[in-house]
């Protein structure tokens, strides 16, 4: 524990030993009508400096300067006072540009402000921002650093190096946010809603980050024109910029393939932009799918298929694999008048047989999952910062699992599939109301249609040759909303909003007050606080102990009033922000109240009914501290939390959730020197939960006869063992050609460096033994546990004009 101790102090004090005070500037750079905002891009990337500045102040500017071993003085003369700017070199870098008199504060340096957009300019890394707040974090996927143990700049992994976001079971998608489950998140795509969770059984991310320019984040208390989901938000945004000239890409590394390409239409008002990603089959015997593999068959079938390798006489045949593909075309009708018309397509078809269809013996297990959609986006500027957005949008997202199993005259055959449409049409207007105040209206119609169905057949049993359940269900959301953003001159910042949305399956309303405030305390300190109201209208029907591959396919549904009902949500958050110079910190309480929540946890329920009905308490505090010293950046991300669940038919008392996880250290260093860029990353957190299940025999005096009795202990009172790992990576970039048109990059990461054995979940299987003997234990447990990834090195090439 004492050398555990040794690394995080070490951890987290190297950055400072290591990065040095800026020398004396000497640039050597030549710009020609070039825009402002690129230029200090390009310097901020060769030098080392941070600019803080307000996007209107520097909007439209262009500069034509040439520097030879130009200090700062020359540099500000030519680049901002020739603007009217003023630019003020602070320590470490940092460089703060206003119009007209900056006072001496740094949180004023540090913070870029403005009615509708209020940052923290950078907040844990080089191209993460947030608002002061902590309501949203915003990412630009091309400025993010490596993520540590990671090749591909997969946008979900992404987020996990925020605090209160907790990747589940290693996967990319499988997004815990403050205490919530995968499906309490809303995930848009230009507007389109997203239930896939990713490719390969959600372990890796969808959407090429080469057409997402930004990544938005709320952790809770969305804006109030949001809804439908009771935790987190996640917003995709592809580029509104218009492509001047062709750029095309591709790469390729040990789990995908991927391509990109911008393609102008007309000049300055069209453009089309085109990826894809995919597997190869090839790559499935790498290392990367090989752990990967491992990590996810644990416990199935599958798995003990897998075991036994090419000793079955009987041929085999394993396919694996996804295509995605995404596009955007935009017009400009005019500089105020915008058309957007996005869409995308991702399948995912996994297959394992071992025999041949159709024939005396043959077992299969496979499943094929699909998500589709698309949306239109009109908008429209007026004068006096007046705007309106109109968004439609629909989305059919597909799955289905099928095990079979002959042999002989026994064929069994089981299925399950789901399917849910969205479509929806969504309005928005906003406009200034006094000289402090901006208020927004709109409102959002949403049409679902829903269907699921189970199907089993046995040859074996009369009574089961043919079983059928299915579900079919159709619903209707309508919502207004308005909110009102106030921010005067002083230290105080509100902003209040009220979402009503309308179910006609429950035929009621569900109000949804929405509140934060911020309030400057000093020069370098803000206090924060928010409070608001979320309700949901679909669900993922959720199912562990999966032993096929088959049923480990979602299951959405509608809640209906009666068999599921609508979750309701409400969270209160409470905290502050901080700078002193190269450090940030950033702390926030929350507490997060779900109610009617409906699931399937079938290692919970014992002899309970199918569907369980209960509520959520997550309780927590989320501490983030960082330091930045020119090319370094370090950062440890620290969460003390409790989840529990309570469900009456299991216990009166309340009882720690799966996703409890008391305790979550996570420590970062990102490094970048000419072109190579570094990041390291050790996480720490508390041991997952478990119910303990055992049986114990009996035996009867009288005759000897042997019973069995099923002893489990309190609901999730036991802990795996910690879980803690190291990963690593690190990406070279270069350029070539006239004006460095040409450019690439070489990924490499390591995740689990020193190969830990880290347990995920453990769950245990009663089975009845037969035939049963008089004298027979008729019971045994079965204990599976499963573990996280082991060591896997992963590597990419890409290239780009």
């Amino acid at each position: 524990m004492r050398s555990w101790s040794l690394g995080i102090v070490l951890f987290l004090c190297c950055g400072r030993l290591l990065a040095q005070a800026p020398p004396t500037l000497a640039v050597t750079i030549s710009f020609s009508e070039t825009p402002l905002a690129e230029a200090l891009e390009l310097l901020e990337a060769e030098y080392g400096l941070g600019f803080n500045y307000l996007a209107a102040n520097i909007e439209g500017k262009t500069t034509s300067c040439e520097f030879q071993q130009a200090d700062w003085k020359e540099l500000s003369r030519c680049l901002f006072l020739t603007h009217g700017l003023e630019a003020k070199l602070l320590p470490q870098g940092y460089v703060s540009i206003s119009v007209g008199v900056v006072e001496d504060s740094l949180l004023q340096e540090l913070l870029v402000v403005d009615l509708e957009t209020v940052h923290v300019s950078e907040y844990v890394a080089d191209g993460i921002s947030a608002t002061p707040d902590g309501r949203r974090v915003e990412i630009k996927p091309e400025k993010t650093p490596p993520i540590p143990g990671a090749a591909d700049q997969e946008l979900s992994r992404i987020l996990s190096l925020l605090p209160g976001v907790t990747s589940l079971r290693e996967s990319a998608g499988e997004l815990s946010i403050r205490g919530g489950s995968r499906d309490h998140n809303l995930v848009l795509w230009d507007g389109i809603p997203i239930y896939s969770s990713g490719h390969y059984f959600g372990m890796i991310s969808n959407f090429n980050p080469e057409l997402v320019e930004s990544v938005n984040l709320w952790r809770g208390q969305a804006e109030a024109a949001y809804g439908g989901r009771v935790a987190g938000m996640i917003q995709m945004e592809t580029s509104r910029d218009i492509a001047q000239s062709l750029s095309v890409g591709g790469g390729l590394s040990l789990l995908q393939t991927s391509a990109f390409a911008k393609i102008p239409l007309v000049q300055k008002r069209s453009d089309l932009h085109l990826s894809f990603n995919g597997s190869l089959p090839p790559l499935l015997a790498g290392p990367a799918y090989e752990s990967y593999r491992e990590q996810v068959f644990q416990g199935s079938q599958f798995e003990n298929i897998l075991e036994q390798g090419s000793s079955s006489p009987l041929p085999t045949d394993e396919d694996f694999r996804f295509q995605e593909f995404n596009g955007r075309w935009q017009f400009n009708v005019s500089p105020r008048h915008r058309f957007t018309l996005s869409g995308f397509s991702q399948t995912d078809d996994f297959t394992y047989q071992l025999g041949v269809a159709g024939r005396t013996e043959y077992y299969q297990d496979a499943l094929f999952s699909s998500n589709l959609g698309g949306s239109l986006n009109y908008q429209q500027d007026f004068s006096g910062n007046r705007g309106l957005s109109v968004i439609m949008a629909v989305t059919d997202f597909r799955n289905r699992g099928t095990n079979s199993f002959n042999q002989g005259r026994a064929l069994r055959t089981d299925s399950r599939s789901s399917n849910i449409q969205e479509n929806s049409l969504w309005l928005r207007y906003h406009q200034p109301l006094g000289k402090t105040g901006r208020l927004e209206v709109g409102g959002q119609v949403q049409e679902y249609h829903n269907r699921i169905s189970w199907k089993r057949e046995n040859s074996l049993l009369s009574d089961r040759r043919f079983s059928f359940k299915s579900n079919n269900n159709e619903a209707t959301a309508a919502s207004f909303f308005s909110s009102y953003q106030w921010q005067p001159k002083g230290p105080w910042r509100a902003e209040i909003g009220l979402r009503i949305p309308y179910y006609n399956l429950t035929n009621q309303f569900y109000p949804e007050p929405r509140l934060s405030a911020s309030v400057q305390l000093s020069k370098a300190m803000l206090l924060k606080a928010g409070y608001g109201f979320n309700h949901q209208f679909t669900q993922e029907i959720i199912n562990l102990n999966p032993d096929k591959i088959s049923t480990s396919a979602p299951l959405w549904t509608l809640p209906d009033g009666s068999g599921y009902q609508v979750l309701k949500g409400r969270e209160a958050t409470f905290g502050f922000t901080g700078q002193a110079r190269a450090w940030l910190f950033d702390v926030e309480f929350y507490h997060k109240q779900v109610d009617s929540l409906s699931s399937l946890r079938s290692n919970l329920i014992g002899d309970a009914p199918i569907v369980l009905r209960g509520d959520s308490r997550a309780t927590g505090v989320d501490f983030l501290i960082k330091h930045r010293r020119r090319n370094w950046r370090s950062w440890a991300i620290y969460s003390l939390s409790s989840t529990k669940w309570r469900f009456l038919q299991l216990a009166d008392d309340q009882f720690p959730a799966d996703n409890d996880r008391r305790h979550q250290l996570r420590l970062m260093n990102t490094f970048n020197v000419d072109r190579w860029s570094f990041s390291l990353a050790w996480r720490v957190q508390s041991g997952a939960r478990y119910t303990p299940t055992d049986v114990r025999e009996r035996i009867r005096i009288r005759d000897g006869a042997v019973f069995a009795r099923i002893i489990r202990g309190d609901l999730n009172s036991g802990i795996l063992p910690v879980y803690h790992r190291l990963d690593a990576s690190v990406f070279y970039d270069w350029t070539a050609g006239v004006n460095k048109k040409f450019h690439g990059r070489i990924g490499l990461s390591l995740l689990n460096l020193y190969d830990r054995e880290n347990f995920l979940e453990r769950q245990f299987i009663v089975q009845r033994l037969e035939p049963v003997t008089t004298n027979a234990v008729p019971f045994k447990v079965e204990e599976i546990t499963r573990t996280g990834l082991g060591f896997t090195p992963n590597l990419r090439a890409s290239i780009g004009w």
